[in-house]
């Protein structure tokens, strides 16, 4: 069963208890604060601001800066890796690759992506707020979605070489399938797309 957090933030339904934990995408790392139970509390994200503020705020995390498609840490270094709407942003099927890599035989992934709904209500509010160059982005977003289910490629946009796309559970099943993640599920809660995986093997490790 699905858990969320009281503040309405959705939990693995797995248990990170004595476990290395990795956030891609932590921006400040708030959210890793709900793993306290866990070995230890790893975050990344490209934003240096917020992995300083992070740092000042929650000095039991290991946060730095770094990109999701170049994890700077060892192969099998953590038991579990979660994003929360980050991939979307990011080249997914390398950023899946490198989650595969940097976690154990038997280590579990948690996402969740953006989609088509979601993509929807952000144009309307975009309309609605005459934000006229949001609304020509939303063009890349839905063009470079196209490209992405077609052909699993998600292009940049031509002006600051920046990726943005909404996702399916066909193409995510599709690139997990691809980076060779197994036991694959989606939930749905409150309209989020909200996936689980594996990645094969037996964990190698005791707990702590």
């Amino acid at each position: 069963m699905q858990m969320s957090h009281p503040m309405g933030l959705v939990l693995p339904t797995f248990s990170v208890t004595g476990k290395r934990v990795l956030d891609v995408g932590c921006c400040s790392g708030e959210a890793l604060t709900h793993f306290l139970d866990a070995s230890d509390l790893c975050g990344i994200d490209i934003d240096a601001q917020a992995i300083a503020q992070g740092a000042r705020q929650y000095p039991q995390l290991h946060l730095r800066e770094g990109r999701a498609e170049s994890l700077p840490y060892s192969d099998a270094s953590f038991d579990v890796v979660v994003s929360r709407l980050a991939l979307p942003y990011t080249d997914i099927p390398q950023a899946l690759t490198e989650i595969r890599r940097v976690l154990v035989p038997g280590g579990d992934v948690f996402l969740s992506m953006h989609t088509w709904r979601m993509q929807a209500r952000w144009f309307a509010e975009s309309l609605r707020g005459l934000a006229l160059k949001r609304c020509a982005d939303h063009l890349y977003i839905v063009g470079a979605t196209a490209a992405y289910l077609a052909t699993g490629n998600v292009p940049a946009r031509p002006w600051n070489g920046q990726r943005e796309t909404f996702q399916t559970e066909g193409n995510t099943r599709r690139d997990l399938i691809r980076a060779g993640f197994v036991d694959i599920t989606f939930t749905h809660p409150d309209g989020k797309l909200i996936v689980e995986a594996r990645k094969p093997g037996v964990v190698s490790r005791s707990a702590p």
